[in-house]
């Protein structure tokens, strides 16, 4: 049985050895950590007309988010086609802070894993087609990229949001990381796809983004064009940052002997207030051992896995998130990671850190985010080919919780002859 916590209380099952058995929960009662309600088996009214409709009733918390989102579109549609104002608009911006992050993380979540069942397969294109364009996506880039390149690339050096080759701590590296993807995404992912010989997929990628930039233009010029600036070009601009600064701080911190590990080459943020809007996003290690581990169950793997976590010398941070990890390090303020670093023991339970203990971690870290030569990628991985490593479907048979591909089985890395 996978136990469901609440992210605020993982920090204390760390410290106390009793708390995990005095916190089990029936599964038949749903922790919602996104609402931060107390745990309970009311089921409201609404609740029971959308239940039917979806796959896990946990995420009757997604189909409340899309309506309150489909209000913040029509929003958007009036100041774009029909009037604007900046009254308006600053009252809408408002709004839309409060809920992208939840939206961005809503989509991640729904692109591993279908939200409603096959038979009302058409609700589906609401969250991704709908909602998308007004809130900072391009039809279908968010799924090709996510889930078909960057969870079969893992972050190797095929991958294009690779952090391999970049100083982690070093902002020149990361405005050429990020000036990449905003301008060269468009182009790359689409060859990438062909070279793999996934003709239909490459297209579908770079028509997407042509549709959809190109409805952003067509609305400057002919509608409103502050309407157009401010709720499509810029929303745009902005989630493309905050995606690429948050997998930069979700892949800073590489362990250089096992590249290729998940319990290493990504980290785990507890105790945030963004992992309470961001459905569990925080942990990132967990997800990318399962992509399909349902975004509630991430904190329990983690307090059942916490001897795991320590033996293969996971990065956890408290009270830190992704966006957070990334000013430290465009600010090379190890001082804060450093404090803010989960030292577990041997049993996997977290002790208080000593002058000298900070000292070791921010070498740890240091040490972690140095970037990587393109002879010592090589040396790991093996001369790029245009063969996928794995794949990953939505909906498919999980990766082990191994961590590293080659402990598990699940392909032999580049460097190795394959017999297959």
């Amino acid at each position: 049985m996978v136990i469901q916590l609440k992210d605020t209380e993982i920090i204390k099952s760390l410290f106390d050895k009793e708390y995990l058995e005095n916190k089990k929960v029936n599964n038949s009662i749903q922790n919602n950590p996104h609402e931060k309600k107390n745990i309970t088996t009311q089921t409201s009214t609404f609740d029971k007309i959308v239940e039917p409709l979806i796959q896990d009733k946990r995420d009757v918390v997604f189909v409340k988010l899309s309506l309150k989102l489909l209000l913040l579109v029509s929003s958007s549609i009036y100041m774009i086609f029909y009037k604007f104002s900046w009254i308006h608009f600053f009252i809408h911006a408002v709004f839309q802070a409060k809920f992208t992050v939840s939206y961005i993380l809503m989509l991640h979540c729904c692109c591993h894993k279908n939200l409603y069942k096959p038979k009302y397969w058409y609700l589906e294109l609401i969250i991704p087609y709908v909602l998308g364009p007004f809130l900072g996506q391009t039809l279908d880039s968010f799924y090709f990229h996510h889930v078909k390149h960057h969870h079969v690339e893992d972050n190797g050096p095929g991958d294009l949001s690779s952090t391999l080759k970049y100083q982690r701590d070093n902002w020149f590296h990361f405005v050429c990381y990020f000036s990449r993807f905003l301008f060269l995404s468009w182009i790359e992912l689409p060859l990438y796809f062909a070279k793999k010989g996934w003709y239909l997929t490459g297209l579908r990628v770079m028509m997407g983004e042509f549709i959809t930039l190109g409805f952003f233009v067509a609305c400057t010029k002919y509608a409103n064009t502050n309407g157009a600036l401010c709720l499509l070009w810029f929303p745009f601009a902005l989630v493309r940052f905050g995606m690429m600064s948050g997998n930069w701080g979700q892949h800073a911190f590489i362990e250089p002997t096992r590249m290729d590990d998940d319990y290493v080459q990504s980290i785990t943020c507890i105790n945030s207030e963004y992992n309470n809007v961001a459905f569990n996003d925080g942990y990132h290690t967990s997800h990318h051992l399962n992509p399909i581990r349902h975004w509630a169950d991430h904190p329990g793997n983690l307090v059942e896995q916490k001897q795991k976590y320590h033996d293969k010398g996971t990065i956890i941070f408290n009270n830190l998130d992704f966006h957070l990890v990334w000013v430290a390090l465009m600010l090379k303020d190890y001082k804060t990671l450093s404090k803010s670093y989960v030292n577990l023991n041997s049993a996997g339970l977290e002790i208080e850190k000593s002058e000298e203990d900070l000292i070791k971690i921010e070498n740890l870290l240091r040490r972690r985010t140095k970037r990587f030569t393109q002879q010592e990628i090589i040396k790991y991985y093996g001369k790029p080919t245009s063969k996928p490593i794995y794949e990953v479907e939505k909906d498919s048979k999980p990766k082990s919780d191994q961590g590293s591909k080659k402990e598990s089985g699940q392909y032999k890395p580049k460097h190795e002859k394959s017999t297959d």
